[in-house]
């Protein structure tokens, strides 16, 4: 699954709506839900959303990409693994493309919800890094 959308905001601002807990909080849970989060560190983070979630932090080259993996903790087989979740932005007329690459969802997530919740999360961010001017 890949999604993109332009951010009429620097790649610096952008980024750092993805390295802070709060500003994390703020956009990221997709419309309807809402996110908790139990821990945040240099190695990734916990949030909570309507499912448990643990982020490990494989890379991060700021402000230009990240790359994370997400561990799905389900008692359902289907639910559970490891995705991999790239970041890229890049620079772009005014503003920043925000570029997100989903590898290896678990099989019980399809391809359609995770895209439907990555441009939910997308079009949060935007409205999120615009607002903070």
């Amino acid at each position: 699954m890949r999604v993109s959308q332009w951010v009429a905001a620097s790649v610096e601002r952008v980024y750092a709506a993805f390295v802070d807990p709060e500003q994390l909080l703020a956009w990221l849970p997709p419309e309807g839900m809402t996110g908790r989060m139990h821990r945040f560190d240099e190695q990734g983070y916990e949030m909570s959303l309507y499912y448990g979630t643990r982020v490990r932090v494989e890379l991060r080259e700021p402000p230009f990409r990240l790359v994370e993996t997400a561990v799905f903790e389900s008692a359902d087989p289907a639910f559970q693994g490891e995705m991999r979740m790239t970041t890229t932005l890049e620079a772009v007329d005014g503003g920043t493309l925000v570029t997100l690459v989903h590898e290896n969802l678990p099989p019980g997530v399809s391809e359609e919800d995770d895209e439907e919740g990555a441009r939910s999360s997308l079009g949060q961010l935007a409205r999120f890094v615009e607002g903070a001017g």
